[in-house]
């Protein structure tokens, strides 16, 4: 067993990334992700299918929409609090952007209903495989199944709205990847879809939350940066 850690550790796996190293997932994982094993190819598949939203300028006329979601979120969870739980409100916080950028949902509602299985889901993933009732497993797998109902009405949705009005136009990620074509030149389908969705999850749900409760306790901890920060806005 290897261990890399650090920006170098972290460039050389990314960089050498289907040439020296392969993402692998333990087969019991299928049990809450029967595509788990496209999750590797994930990223790399959405720069062809969408090419504009991995980088830096398909992503800037989003970064409106992110400051009111943000500004709301402070708003409602943050302030006028003696104290807060940050990973808890960052999760939250993450998932209204993804659900906004990635499906275009703003019902909290929906949101909702998304919130507790997708947390199932991914502790699952991570938990050890055993598959029996009241288990973190367990949990996940039932969880992945919800995950899926909800995300396929999404997309079943998508597709009646866009049927009904040739001339709408939304722009998310759900709406390019509809519109693209595998590498046979077809549409994809529904499964490819919805791992398509999943895995934009999985790979930004958890890191992206984990980054910002980083920040904030680093903000918190040291006041003088805290201030030259709250300045600078």
């Amino acid at each position: 067993m290897v261990v890399l850690c650090g920006a170098a550790g972290n460039k050389f796996l990314f960089c050498n990334e289907g040439k020296l190293d392969e993402a692998w997932w333990p087969d019991f994982t299928k049990k809450l992700f029967p595509l788990i094993e496209d999750v590797a190819g994930g990223s790399k598949r959405l720069r062809m299918l969408a090419p504009q939203f991995p980088k830096p300028e398909g992503l800037r006329k989003y970064i409106g929409r992110m400051d009111v979601i943000a500004r709301r979120h402070f708003d409602y969870e943050w302030d006028n609090k003696d104290q807060v739980d940050a990973l808890p409100l960052s999760r939250r916080y993450t998932l209204y952007v993804a659900c906004q950028l990635f499906m275009s949902i703003e019902d909290t509602k929906k949101i909702e209903r998304l919130t507790e299985p997708l947390h199932h889901f991914l502790s699952g993933l991570f938990s050890v495989p055993i598959d029996l009732p009241g288990t973190q497993f367990n949990r996940g797998i039932k969880a992945s199944k919800s995950l899926r109902k909800e995300i396929r009405a999404v997309i079943k949705q998508r597709k009646h709205d866009l049927a009904e009005n040739e001339g709408l136009v939304i722009q998310d990620i759900l709406s390019h990847l509809m519109a693209a074509t595998d590498e046979e030149g077809q549409l994809l389908s529904e499964p490819k879809l919805f791992n398509m969705i999943v895995t934009l999850f999985l790979t930004s749900h958890d890191s992206v939350s984990a980054t910002i409760t980083v920040v904030v306790k680093f903000l918190a901890k040291i006041p003088s940066v805290y201030e030259l920060v709250y300045k600078s806005k």
